[in-house]
Protein backbone atom coordinates (compact mmCIF):
# COMPACT_ATOMS: atom_id res chain seq x y z
CA UNK A 1 0.00 0.00 0.00
CA UNK A 2 2.85 2.14 0.56
CA UNK A 3 4.35 2.07 -2.90
CA UNK A 4 3.61 0.89 -6.04
CA UNK A 5 -0.36 0.72 -5.71
CA UNK A 6 -0.78 3.87 -3.78
CA UNK A 7 1.00 5.70 -6.55
CA UNK A 8 -1.73 4.55 -9.11
CA UNK A 9 -4.44 5.16 -6.58
CA UNK A 10 -3.41 8.64 -5.87
CA UNK A 11 -2.28 9.50 -9.07
CA UNK A 12 -2.57 13.23 -9.89
CA UNK A 13 -4.93 13.59 -6.85
CA UNK A 14 -3.75 16.86 -5.99
CA UNK A 15 -5.94 18.21 -8.95
CA UNK A 16 -9.17 16.26 -8.34
CA UNK A 17 -8.55 14.96 -4.62
CA UNK A 18 -10.57 17.05 -2.94
CA UNK A 19 -13.77 14.69 -2.23
CA UNK A 20 -14.23 12.23 -0.40
CA UNK A 21 -13.88 8.51 -2.32
CA UNK A 22 -15.78 6.13 -0.44
CA UNK A 23 -14.82 3.12 -3.23
CA UNK A 24 -11.48 4.04 -2.66
CA UNK A 25 -11.14 4.20 0.92
CA UNK A 26 -13.05 0.68 1.00
CA UNK A 27 -10.39 -0.64 -1.49
CA UNK A 28 -7.55 0.31 1.07
CA UNK A 29 -9.52 -1.42 3.92
CA UNK A 30 -10.03 -4.61 2.14
CA UNK A 31 -6.49 -4.21 1.60
CA UNK A 32 -5.50 -4.32 4.95
CA UNK A 33 -7.67 -7.04 6.04
CA UNK A 34 -5.80 -8.95 3.77
CA UNK A 35 -2.72 -7.90 4.50
CA UNK A 36 -3.79 -8.97 8.53
CA UNK A 37 -5.63 -11.84 7.37
CA UNK A 38 -8.98 -10.36 8.91
CA UNK A 39 -12.73 -11.10 8.08
CA UNK A 40 -14.51 -8.35 5.79
CA UNK A 41 -16.35 -7.25 9.21
CA UNK A 42 -13.42 -6.35 10.92
CA UNK A 43 -12.83 -2.81 12.25
CA UNK A 44 -11.53 -0.12 9.26
CA UNK A 45 -10.11 1.82 12.52
CA UNK A 46 -8.50 -1.06 13.91
CA UNK A 47 -6.20 -2.17 10.58
CA UNK A 48 -5.67 1.87 9.89
CA UNK A 49 -4.44 1.96 13.34
CA UNK A 50 -1.78 -1.28 13.37
CA UNK A 51 -0.83 -0.35 9.96
CA UNK A 52 -0.19 3.24 10.41
CA UNK A 53 -2.33 4.87 7.54
CA UNK A 54 -4.06 7.76 7.15
CA UNK A 55 -7.55 7.68 5.77
CA UNK A 56 -6.85 7.81 1.94
CA UNK A 57 -8.85 11.70 1.60
CA UNK A 58 -6.21 12.76 4.14
CA UNK A 59 -3.67 11.18 2.29
CA UNK A 60 -4.78 13.38 -0.69
CA UNK A 61 -5.39 16.74 1.01
CA UNK A 62 -1.56 16.15 2.21
CA UNK A 63 -0.60 15.94 -1.30
CA UNK A 64 -2.08 19.07 -2.66
CA UNK A 65 -0.99 20.98 0.30
CA UNK A 66 2.98 20.18 -1.03
CA UNK A 67 1.44 20.92 -4.31
CA UNK A 68 0.22 24.31 -3.23
CA UNK A 69 3.43 25.32 -1.43
CA UNK A 70 5.28 24.13 -5.07
CA UNK A 71 3.16 26.31 -6.90
CA UNK A 72 3.58 29.82 -4.53
CA UNK A 73 7.72 28.84 -4.88
CA UNK A 74 7.36 28.69 -8.71
CA UNK A 75 8.50 31.72 -10.77
CA UNK A 76 5.18 34.72 -11.72
CA UNK A 77 5.97 33.64 -15.42
CA UNK A 78 4.89 29.80 -14.46
CA UNK A 79 1.37 29.01 -15.78
CA UNK A 80 0.11 27.15 -12.54
CA UNK A 81 1.05 30.35 -10.44
CA UNK A 82 -0.66 32.66 -13.18
CA UNK A 83 -4.05 30.46 -12.70
CA UNK A 84 -3.51 30.65 -9.00
CA UNK A 85 -3.17 34.12 -8.30
CA UNK A 86 -6.18 34.49 -11.32
CA UNK A 87 -8.64 31.92 -8.92
CA UNK A 88 -7.25 34.26 -5.90
CA UNK A 89 -8.69 37.32 -7.45
CA UNK A 90 -11.90 35.85 -8.61
CA UNK A 91 -12.43 34.61 -4.93
CA UNK A 92 -12.06 37.90 -3.52
CA UNK A 93 -14.48 39.87 -5.67
CA UNK A 94 -17.42 37.44 -5.69
CA UNK A 95 -16.30 35.54 -2.55
CA UNK A 96 -15.43 31.80 -0.94
CA UNK A 97 -18.97 30.54 -0.83
CA UNK A 98 -20.11 32.07 -4.70
CA UNK A 99 -17.13 30.68 -6.47
CA UNK A 100 -17.00 26.92 -4.51
CA UNK A 101 -16.29 24.77 -7.17
CA UNK A 102 -12.96 26.12 -8.13
CA UNK A 103 -9.57 24.15 -6.83
CA UNK A 104 -8.74 27.59 -4.76
CA UNK A 105 -11.84 27.94 -2.96
CA UNK A 106 -11.63 23.98 -2.40
CA UNK A 107 -7.91 24.46 -1.18
CA UNK A 108 -8.95 27.16 1.35
CA UNK A 109 -12.06 25.33 2.52
CA UNK A 110 -9.10 22.23 3.70
CA UNK A 111 -7.30 24.72 5.18
CA UNK A 112 -9.83 25.67 7.52
CA UNK A 113 -10.89 22.25 8.11
CA UNK A 114 -7.60 21.28 9.55
CA UNK A 115 -7.17 24.69 10.95
CA UNK A 116 -3.91 25.54 9.20
CA UNK A 117 -2.74 29.20 8.29
CA UNK A 118 -1.69 30.02 4.84
CA UNK A 119 1.41 31.67 6.92
CA UNK A 120 2.62 28.47 7.94
CA UNK A 121 2.99 27.25 4.35
CA UNK A 122 6.03 29.91 4.36
CA UNK A 123 7.64 28.49 7.43
CA UNK A 124 10.80 26.58 7.21
CA UNK A 125 9.66 23.71 9.03
CA UNK A 126 6.70 23.92 7.26
CA UNK A 127 5.87 20.21 6.39
CA UNK A 128 6.19 19.38 9.75
CA UNK A 129 3.82 21.61 11.05
CA UNK A 130 1.43 20.82 7.97
CA UNK A 131 1.58 17.35 9.11
CA UNK A 132 0.94 17.10 12.75
CA UNK A 133 -1.98 19.33 12.00
CA UNK A 134 -3.37 16.70 9.22
CA UNK A 135 -2.57 13.97 11.71
CA UNK A 136 -3.91 15.32 14.57
CA UNK A 137 -7.44 15.41 12.61
CA UNK A 138 -6.97 11.90 11.42
CA UNK A 139 -5.91 10.46 15.23
CA UNK A 140 -9.39 12.52 16.33
CA UNK A 141 -11.26 10.23 13.83
CA UNK A 142 -9.72 7.49 14.33
CA UNK A 143 -10.40 7.46 18.01
CA UNK A 144 -14.09 8.01 17.57
CA UNK A 145 -14.10 4.91 15.72
CA UNK A 146 -12.05 3.06 18.19
CA UNK A 147 -14.62 4.58 20.71
CA UNK A 148 -17.73 3.59 18.91
CA UNK A 149 -16.80 -0.33 18.45
CA UNK A 150 -17.68 -2.55 20.86
CA UNK A 151 -15.59 -5.12 20.74
CA UNK A 152 -12.35 -2.71 20.50
CA UNK A 153 -13.90 -1.64 23.95
CA UNK A 154 -13.70 -5.42 25.39
CA UNK A 155 -10.13 -5.30 24.53
CA UNK A 156 -9.70 -2.30 25.85
CA UNK A 157 -7.77 -1.58 22.93
CA UNK A 158 -7.88 2.51 22.70
CA UNK A 159 -5.95 2.42 25.94
CA UNK A 160 -2.80 -0.31 24.41
CA UNK A 161 -2.62 2.36 21.45
CA UNK A 162 -3.23 5.69 21.34
CA UNK A 163 -2.69 7.11 18.16
CA UNK A 164 -2.34 5.61 14.25
CA UNK A 165 0.87 3.95 14.51
CA UNK A 166 2.77 0.66 12.32
CA UNK A 167 3.08 -1.67 14.99
CA UNK A 168 6.29 -2.93 14.89
CA UNK A 169 5.68 -6.44 15.99
CA UNK A 170 3.96 -7.01 12.64
CA UNK A 171 7.52 -6.76 10.70
CA UNK A 172 8.86 -9.72 12.74
CA UNK A 173 8.24 -12.90 11.26
CA UNK A 174 9.67 -15.59 13.24
CA UNK A 175 6.44 -16.96 14.63
CA UNK A 176 3.83 -16.24 11.75
CA UNK A 177 0.86 -18.15 12.55
CA UNK A 178 0.91 -16.60 16.41
CA UNK A 179 1.18 -13.24 15.45
CA UNK A 180 -1.39 -13.68 13.31
CA UNK A 181 -3.73 -15.05 16.03
CA UNK A 182 -2.87 -12.45 18.25
CA UNK A 183 -3.75 -9.62 15.60
CA UNK A 184 -7.15 -11.35 15.68
CA UNK A 185 -7.47 -11.01 19.04
CA UNK A 186 -6.40 -7.57 19.18
CA UNK A 187 -9.16 -6.48 16.87
CA UNK A 188 -11.48 -8.48 18.56
CA UNK A 189 -12.45 -10.13 14.85
CA UNK A 190 -11.03 -13.64 16.26
CA UNK A 191 -11.70 -17.71 17.12
CA UNK A 192 -13.47 -17.14 20.34
CA UNK A 193 -17.05 -18.13 21.01
CA UNK A 194 -17.82 -14.66 22.32
CA UNK A 195 -17.61 -13.58 18.53
CA UNK A 196 -18.29 -16.94 16.83
CA UNK A 197 -21.55 -16.37 18.61
CA UNK A 198 -22.46 -13.13 17.57
CA UNK A 199 -22.81 -14.29 14.36
CA UNK A 200 -24.80 -17.66 15.25
CA UNK A 201 -27.35 -14.91 16.87
CA UNK A 202 -26.26 -16.42 20.62
CA UNK A 203 -27.08 -14.08 23.51
CA UNK A 204 -23.63 -13.33 25.04
CA UNK A 205 -24.52 -15.23 28.02
CA UNK A 206 -25.07 -18.42 26.01
CA UNK A 207 -21.48 -18.13 24.27
CA UNK A 208 -19.54 -20.31 26.62
CA UNK A 209 -16.83 -21.93 26.59
CA UNK A 210 -16.33 -25.34 25.16
CA UNK A 211 -12.97 -26.80 26.26
CA UNK A 212 -13.72 -26.69 29.80
CA UNK A 213 -16.08 -27.16 32.74
CA UNK A 214 -16.04 -23.56 34.25
CA UNK A 215 -18.91 -22.50 32.57
CA UNK A 216 -18.11 -18.96 31.39
CA UNK A 217 -18.51 -16.68 28.87
CA UNK A 218 -14.79 -17.48 25.97
CA UNK A 219 -14.07 -14.25 25.68
CA UNK A 220 -10.20 -12.61 25.47
CA UNK A 221 -9.56 -12.69 29.59
CA UNK A 222 -11.36 -16.60 29.80
CA UNK A 223 -8.57 -17.17 26.68
CA UNK A 224 -5.71 -15.92 28.38
CA UNK A 225 -6.17 -16.17 31.98
CA UNK A 226 -8.84 -18.56 33.40
CA UNK A 227 -9.56 -21.12 30.80
CA UNK A 228 -8.04 -24.58 32.38
CA UNK A 229 -7.25 -26.20 29.21
CA UNK A 230 -4.38 -23.93 28.42
CA UNK A 231 -2.74 -24.08 32.16
CA UNK A 232 0.71 -25.31 31.54
CA UNK A 233 0.79 -22.52 29.31
CA UNK A 234 -0.45 -19.96 30.99
CA UNK A 235 2.29 -20.72 33.77
CA UNK A 236 4.85 -20.97 31.38
CA UNK A 237 3.88 -17.67 29.94
CA UNK A 238 2.77 -16.14 33.40
CA UNK A 239 6.42 -17.06 34.96
CA UNK A 240 8.26 -16.04 31.85
CA UNK A 241 6.64 -12.20 32.40
CA UNK A 242 7.41 -12.01 35.99
CA UNK A 243 10.88 -12.77 35.74
CA UNK A 244 11.19 -10.17 32.48
CA UNK A 245 9.69 -7.47 33.97
CA UNK A 246 11.30 -8.48 37.88
CA UNK A 247 7.36 -8.49 39.24
CA UNK A 248 5.19 -11.38 40.29
CA UNK A 249 2.60 -11.11 37.23
CA UNK A 250 0.12 -13.36 38.95
CA UNK A 251 -0.36 -10.82 41.38
CA UNK A 252 -1.49 -7.95 38.85
CA UNK A 253 -5.11 -7.53 38.74
CA UNK A 254 -6.84 -8.33 35.16
CA UNK A 255 -7.19 -5.62 33.37
CA UNK A 256 -3.58 -5.26 33.98
CA UNK A 257 -2.75 -8.70 32.90
CA UNK A 258 -4.51 -8.22 29.95
CA UNK A 259 -2.73 -5.20 28.95
CA UNK A 260 0.43 -6.49 28.96
CA UNK A 261 -0.74 -9.78 27.37
CA UNK A 262 -2.48 -7.81 24.19
CA UNK A 263 -0.51 -4.61 24.15
CA UNK A 264 2.37 -4.44 21.84
CA UNK A 265 3.50 -0.99 22.43
CA UNK A 266 6.68 -2.41 24.98
CA UNK A 267 8.13 -3.70 21.92
CA UNK A 268 11.03 -1.65 21.90
CA UNK A 269 12.25 -2.81 25.29
CA UNK A 270 11.30 -6.19 25.92
CA UNK A 271 9.96 -7.66 22.68
CA UNK A 272 10.43 -11.13 24.11
CA UNK A 273 7.17 -10.83 25.82
CA UNK A 274 5.73 -10.35 22.03
CA UNK A 275 6.81 -13.46 21.02
CA UNK A 276 6.19 -15.12 24.18
CA UNK A 277 2.71 -14.14 23.77
CA UNK A 278 2.75 -14.90 20.21
CA UNK A 279 3.80 -18.15 21.60
CA UNK A 280 1.51 -19.21 24.19
CA UNK A 281 -1.75 -18.02 21.35
CA UNK A 282 -0.59 -20.50 18.71
CA UNK A 283 0.14 -23.56 21.24
CA UNK A 284 -3.31 -22.69 22.82
CA UNK A 285 -5.17 -22.21 19.47
CA UNK A 286 -3.82 -25.70 18.44
CA UNK A 287 -4.83 -27.33 21.63
CA UNK A 288 -8.53 -25.62 21.35
CA UNK A 289 -8.88 -26.60 17.46
CA UNK A 290 -8.00 -30.26 18.92
CA UNK A 291 -10.31 -30.22 21.79
CA UNK A 292 -13.09 -28.95 19.90
CA UNK A 293 -12.44 -31.59 17.13
CA UNK A 294 -11.99 -34.20 19.34
CA UNK A 295 -15.57 -33.55 20.69
CA UNK A 296 -17.47 -33.37 17.58
CA UNK A 297 -16.08 -37.12 16.63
Amino acid sequence: METSRKVEVEYGSEIWGQLEWKEGEQVQHSICKRILELRSSASNAFVRGELGLWRLKARRDWLRLKFYRKIINMDDSRLPKIVLELEQDIIRKVGINNISYLWTSRLFSMLEEYDINAIDLYQDNWEKLIRCKIEAKENAIWSNEINSNVKLKNVCYQDMKGKIKMELYLKDDRNREGKMLLVKLRSGSHFLNIETGRHLGLHRCERKCDCCDMNETEDEKHFFIYCKLYQKEREELFNYISNVIKCDFWLLDDVLKMKWLLSCNQFAVEHEIVIAVEKYVQRSHSKRTWKLYKKTR
